[in-house]
């Protein structure tokens, strides 16, 4: 009787633990290599009603970027993971930094590498800062993962393509601008 019963402990649980994988705290580690949610159903395959807006369409190395992932038409949201990709590589770029108590760091390959959601409450907008890596990238965007109730959630929701200025175009314009000046003063200074 008593094998009977643990058969039974092993059923349910097999039963009821896949059911149990959703992350309502954003603690979603588990999904950093995919961006997939846990919750036993496939991505939706409409439109996203929702946007990841950018502050600049370009940057450089260490430059600061506001990343907003905004909700159309008020649709509200519950969950979310945002990471930064060059072209097709699966490794996420750069460090995220939170601006309020909505979204949280997580350590995907590198600390803050990706930001995900506290908790479940509804939400319409969320704001997080991306730091640049020092060395030099190339151009990049942004992806994200978005649960709008459970089972419901797109993927790859992507922002248009920041792009990797590291300011060497100036030199030369800086350079003919600086000989230019020269000459006015020096020809000032012989009149």
């Amino acid at each position: 009787m008593e094998s009977s019963v643990k058969n039974v402990v092993v059923i349910l649980a097999a039963i009821f633990i896949p059911c149990t994988a959703a992350y309502p705290n954003g603690l979603v580690t588990d999904s950093c290599n995919t961006m997939e949610p846990n919750h036993q159903s496939t991505a939706q395959t409409s439109a996203a009603p929702y946007t990841l807006q950018l502050s600049t369409t370009t940057y450089g190395p260490e430059s600061i970027v506001q990343v907003t992932l905004v909700a159309s038409n008020d649709t509200q949201f519950k969950g979310f993971m945002i990471q930064a990709h060059a072209g097709n590589n699966p490794t996420p770029l750069g460090t995220f930094r939170t601006k309020n108590r909505d979204a949280q760091l997580l350590k995907c390959t590198t600390d803050a590498a990706a930001v995900s959601h506290t908790s479940s409450s509804q939400k319409t907008k969320v704001e997080v800062e991306w730091v640049a890596p020092k060395a030099n990238m190339s151009n990049l965007h942004f992806r994200a993962t978005v649960v709008q109730v459970r089972p419901t959630y797109w993927m790859n929701i992507a922002s248009k393509e920041l792009n990797y200025n590291d300011g060497s175009h100036l030199v030369p314009a800086l350079n003919q601008i600086l000989i230019g000046t020269a000459i006015v003063i020096f020809t000032l200074l012989r009149v």
